[in-house]
């Protein structure tokens, strides 16, 4: 991300993080600048035992910082979660 920060939290079920074999579910909401990852964790949290769930909270959005430009993208998010899963390791 380019000049700020992407609040994100990871569930687990407990599992160890570092199984490459273990399925992610990366949780993207819609809704700019007022909406956050909390909508998702009451119907996705009984998955942590079969895949780890990352709830993200893009650019803009709940905890993460602004755009720095000053507005949302299409283009600017998917930079971001691509450069987010890069760094968390996700591959698919």
């Amino acid at each position: 991300m380019d000049g700020g920060e992407l609040w994100y939290e990871i569930d687990d079920g407990g599992h160890p993080g570092d199984d490459p074999d273990r399925p992610t579910l990366v949780l993207l909401h819609g809704s700019p600048g007022n909406s956050d990852h909390s909508a998702f964790k009451p119907a996705f949290a009984g998955m942590a035992d079969a895949a780890r769930i990352v709830y993200l909270d893009l650019r803009g959005c709940g905890r993460s910082d602004l755009p720095s430009e000053g507005a949302f993208s299409l283009e600017g998010w998917a930079d971001d979660l691509v450069g987010f899963c890069s760094a968390l390791g996700i591959r698919r």
